[in-house]
C-alpha cells in the first residue's frame, strides 16, 4: 500500500462524521450533532499546529490534519507548503511550491472549489476516471453540488469539467520505493514490481514456496496437490536427501517429493518410508514377507541373524520361522 493509500484511507475512515453544537462528543461520529463547527480535527490541529480555529468553518483544518495523521506534523507542513485553516493561503503554498494543477488531477491531490469570490472549499481526491473526480470533504454534504459548510465528513463526485474546481495542490509525497527481489519483514518475502509472490518460486536454481500471504515456508512441510514437500531452514525444497523432522527421519526424492508406503535405496542399502513418510524400524511385513529394519539407522539387514535371532538372506526377507 502506498502513502497515497494510506491518506486517502485515513480520510475515508471518517466519513460520515458530523460537526458538534458544542465542545462536548468531539470523537463521536454522531452525538451533539449541530452547526456549530466544533469538531475533533479542530481540537487536534491546534495541538499539532498551535492554530486556534474550533467552531469555525473546517474543511482546511480536515485536510490538514488527514496529513497530520498519516505523515505526522513536520512532514506535512512540508507536503503542504503550511498550514493554514483558511482556503486561499492553502491553495497559494501549493502555487508557492509549483505544485498547482487545473487540469490531470490525481488520486491524492488537494481539490479547492471557487465561488465568484475565492476559492472557498476544499477536500481530497480519492479517485480519478476520464470524466470523473471523486472526493472525501469535510464540512459538506451529500448533496450533488459544492456544499461549502454542509457539517459533515462526505464522498462526493464532480465532473471534469466541473467549473466551480479551481485547481488541484500536488502534494510531495514520500517517493515510494518499488520492492523487487527477496525482502525480510520478520518473515522472508519475494516481491515482484512491488507485489508479493505466492505459491511455488524458482530463485538461482532453487525452489521456494511462499504461502498464501507471501511468507516464506521455512524448516517446515508443505503439501501440494496431495503431495508433501519439505523446505529448509533457508526455505530451498529438500531434493534427494534425508531430512531429520521432531525426532523422526523422512527420505525426499530427486523431485522434491516425500516418500510414503515405499523402499528407497540410498548408499547401496534399503529403507522402507511408512504411510506418513516416516522411516520404518524393527520388522515389516510386506507383501507377505517380513524384513527386518536395523533399529539403529533404518537400513534392511541382509545376510544376517537379527537381534531376536532369525535369519534373512541376501533380499532381506526373513529365511527361518
Amino acid at each position: 500500500m502506498s502513502s497515497i493509500d494510506d491518506l486517502v484511507n485515513k480520510a475515508l475512515s471518517y466519513e460520515g462524521y458530523l460537526e458538534k453544537a458544542s465542545n462536548s462528543s468531539l470523537d463521536s461520529f454522531t452525538a451533539n450533532a449541530g452547526s456549530a463547527n466544533y469538531t475533533c480535527f479542530a481540537r487536534d490541529y491546534k495541538i499539532h499546529t498551535g492554530i486556534s480555529v474550533q467552531a469555525q468553518p473546517w474543511c482546511d483544518v480536515f485536510v490538514d490534519m488527514m496529513f497530520i495523521m498519516v505523515f505526522g506534523t513536520e512532514k506535512a507542513k512540508k507536503m503542504l507548503g503550511g498550514f493554514s485553516a483558511y482556503t486561499p493561503t492553502s491553495a497559494q503554498y501549493f502555487k508557492n511550491m509549483g505544485r498547482w494543477y487545473t487540469s490531470g488531477p490525481k488520486k491524492g491531490d488537494v481539490i479547492f472549489f471557487k465561488n465568484s469570490i475565492r476559492i472557498y472549499h476544499t477536500g481530497i481526491v480519492v479517485k480519478v476516471t476520464s470524466s470523473k473526480i471523486y472526493t472525501i470533504e469535510g464540512n459538506t454534504s451529500g448533496a450533488s453540488e459544492v456544499v461549502a459548510n454542509g457539517g459533515g465528513v462526505c464522498q462526493k463526485s464532480y465532473s471534469l469539467s466541473y467549473s466551480s474546481i479551481a485547481g488541484y495542490g500536488r502534494p510531495d509525497y514520500p517517493v515510494e520505493i518499488v520492492k523487487n527481489g527477496w525482502t525480510q519483514e520478520g518473515k522472508w518475502y519475494y516481491y515482484e514490481s512491488g507485489q508479493k509472490k505466492t505459491g511455488w518460486l524458482k530463485y538461482n536454481d532453487k525452489w521456494y514456496f511462499l504461502n498464501p500471504d507471501g511468507a516464506m515456508v521455512a524448516n517446515d512441510w508443505t503439501q501440494q496437490e496431495n503431495k508433501w514437500y519439505f523446505l529448509s531452514e533457508s526455505g530451498i525444497m529438500v531434493d534427494n536427501d534425508w531430512i531429520l523432522y521432531k525426532g523422526k527421519w523422512y527420505f525426499i526424492n530427486p523431485g522434491g517429493i516425500m516418500v510414503s508406503n515405499a523402499w528407497t535405496k540410498w548408499n547401496e542399502k534399503w529403507y522402507y518410508l511408512g504411510e506418513n513418510g516416516v522411516m520404518q524400524t524393527g520388522w515389516l511385513n510386506y507383501q507377505e514377507k517380513w524384513y527386518y529394519l536395523n533399529s539403529a539407522a533404518g537400513d534392511m539387514a541382509v545376510n544376517t541373524t537379527t537381534p531376536d535371532g532369525y535369519q534373512v538372506g541376501a533380499d532381506g526377507v526373513r529365511i527361518n520361522e
